[in-house]
């Protein structure tokens, strides 16, 4: 056939070209030959939920060598059943490849999305078996939900901790995932020198590579070194007395089992004796509590311990337990250590919270310093930031400085029963004044607010969006500079926010992180008549505003996950296994419930590891 149009033309209408074609119709495309059957479907499924169960319920892979051949018994006349190959191996494959990089390839398409600004929380710790991981958690804006979301985003293993190795290390993170590291609006850590350190740390670097950032200590951290700072000007016997009960009760069954008898006759609540962890924020206040609570019964108990079985650390308890102060200063510490633990317990959420940070610090100063401070000097101070703990002249009398009902009714009755001297009475104020000044000053030079931030996060308290104190936004696009991509006018950002002051909306309680997300979503919500974003510019301001952090609990509370997880009979599992479990539990909230994406389904790691588990 000769290769002019004419004659393909006239090819085209032969009674042959036209047999061949419509056999061609008939045939299967290539997509049809390659379609998976709905069993494979259904199976592979099977097995992602499977291993999603091994991962929320901190169980071992190992359990599918015995769990999936179980199920084709259990249920013989299941196909889904039968199909089954998830074995160990397997398993490690699945929640590597396909659940743990799917969920991370979920999170970063979100933070690809256009003004998808974000803050990173970092932390280092050791595991069982000694490896030096630093995990990192990430706080962001989604616009699906509306809602601040908190998730784990890597778990990275280091080797130093210098600055510059954790900053590199973090930024790296952010780079292989395809984040732009411009878009990172804040950090936290805790607050050693290689992160938070004044003049060279990761804080320092990090302002550096990112303009505008906004480095946050952890409040949480800062306020539990107050609090174990304070407690030095207290007298050591107290705290001794404490670990040493602790530790008499921590690893004998004999003992407990001994002084359950004393908690039966003096009929106190049958709990455990705690003991003081410095790991563990503010857990002395626990301990002061349950000490105070089993006080007649552990008295009477070490009184016999020290008769039958007597050693060193068993009279020094008793006799710390017989003075007359000893329960009095506990007292004391219940009270002074719950105003501390009350805040702790607030910024351990979740929730945006930074718009509540320097409020809570300042009514936190304000109620330590009416202790001991008189009440005139405290209405003088223009703020209680400017409190001056040194300031003699304007002390409460000793005996007047307030130190919680408890341990006031407690002072009181010894006062009157005259047992003890009037100076052991004065030591112990003079001792509770320090304790009081020791606080107010640390608390004061850990909690620094000269950053220009803690001006702008306050626009997020719907209470105050009425009250319009804040006349205008453009200090903000000042603060942070990577907003002026998205408004291009501040004037019509000024002019929106005038507006929202104006509207009606229902009111919220601003202390409820949830009330206050529920109030931006409603703004977030609003459409005008052509079904656009009523307020775009502010949309932009507030979805960086809310994703700033506050503390590194977050991190914490995932270490507490890597200790339930790797534990010492999972102590050679690899940190590559570790982030897709992690990545696994914090994304299935129920395994039941949980539907996996058609990208799981199709992953083409379904076939390498069917192959693995064959051989």
């Amino acid at each position: 056939m000769s290769p002019h149009l004419t004659e393909i033309k006239r090819h085209g209408q032969s009674a042959k070209h036209i047999s061949n074609s419509n056999q061609v119709v008939q045939q299967n495309s290539v997509n049809e030959v390659f379609k998976m059957s709905s069993l494979t479907e259904k199976t592979r499924i099977a097995e992602l939920k499977l291993t999603a169960l091994f991962a929320t319920n901190n169980l071992p892979f190992s359990l599918s060598d015995t769990l999936t051949p179980l199920l084709s018994t259990i249920f013989p006349d299941s196909k889904i059943a039968k199909n089954l190959t998830l074995k160990r191996t397997k398993a490690t494959a699945v929640m590597k490849n396909v659940l743990g990089n799917n969920f991370l390839n979920e999170l970063c398409d979100t933070l690809r999305e256009p003004g998808s600004f974000y803050s990173l929380i970092m932390d280092e710790t050791t595991d069982i078996s000694e490896i030096k991981q630093c995990a990192v958690v990430i706080i962001y804006f989604d616009t699906e939900s509306m809602t601040v979301k908190t998730q784990f985003l890597d778990m990275i293993e280091t080797i130093s901790g210098t600055a510059d190795d954790l900053t590199d290390a973090l930024l790296k993170c952010a780079s292989d995932k395809g984040i732009e590291k411009n878009m990172m609006v804040g950090f936290s850590s805790d607050t050693t020198n290689a992160m938070a350190g004044k003049f060279h740390s990761v804080f320092t670097n990090l302002k550096t590579a990112v303009p505008g950032i906004a480095c946050i200590k952890c409040s949480c951290h800062m306020i539990h070194l107050s609090a174990s700072k304070a407690c030095l000007k207290l007298p050591r016997s107290i705290e001794d007395l404490l670990r040493n009960v602790g530790s008499h009760f921590s690893r004998s069954h004999s003992r407990q089992s001994k002084y359950k008898a004393f908690q039966e006759f003096f009929q106190v609540e049958i709990h455990k004796i705690l003991s003081p962890c410095t790991t563990r924020w503010l857990s002395l206040k626990a301990c002061v509590d349950r000490v105070l609570e089993q006080f007649p019964a552990l008295k009477e108990y070490f009184r016999l311990v020290n008769f039958e079985d007597p050693s060193k650390t068993s009279e020094l308890i008793f006799s710390t337990m017989e003075n007359s102060f000893s329960i009095i200063y506990l007292e004391f510490m219940s009270y002074s250590l719950g105003l501390l633990t009350n805040f702790n317990t607030l910024f351990q959420g979740e929730g945006p919270l930074l718009h509540l940070l320097k409020p809570e610090i300042e009514k936190l100063l304000k109620t330590i310093s009416m202790n001991f401070f008189t009440i005139e000097y405290i209405r003088s101070l223009d703020t209680i930031m400017n409190v001056s703990p040194n300031l003699s002249q304007y002390y409460l009398p000793l005996n007047e400085i307030y130190i919680g009902i408890s341990a006031n009714d407690s002072i009181t009755t010894l006062k009157n029963q005259n047992v003890v001297d009037s100076n052991e009475i004065f030591k112990f104020f003079k001792s509770c004044q320090e304790y009081y000044i020791e606080l107010v000053v640390d608390i004061k030079k850990r909690f620094v607010f000269d950053d220009s931030v803690f001006e702008c996060i306050t626009v997020t308290n719907p209470a105050l969006v009425k009250l319009f104190k804040t006349k205008s936004l453009a200090n903000i696009l000042k603060r942070f500079p990577v907003l002026n991509n998205f408004i291009d006018n501040a004037q019509e950002l000024d002019k929106e926010w005038r507006e929202l002051a104006l509207m009606e909306l229902e009111p919220v309680e601003p202390s409820n992180p949830n009330d206050i997300m529920e109030y931006w979503r409603k703004v977030f919500c609003l459409k005008n008549s052509l079904g656009e974003i009523y307020f775009p510019n502010i949309f932009f301001v507030m979805r960086l505003l809310l994703a700033l952090p506050f503390s590194n609990a977050s991190v914490e509370r995932l270490f507490s996950d890597l200790k339930n997880i790797k534990t010492m009979h999972r102590n050679k599992l690899k940190t590559d296994s570790l982030v897709g479990i992690l990545r696994t539990k914090h994304s299935v909230v129920d395994c039941i419930a949980f539907k996996p994406s058609a990208a799981m389904v199709k992953s083409k790691t379904w076939d390498s590891s069917n192959i693995r588990d064959q051989h």
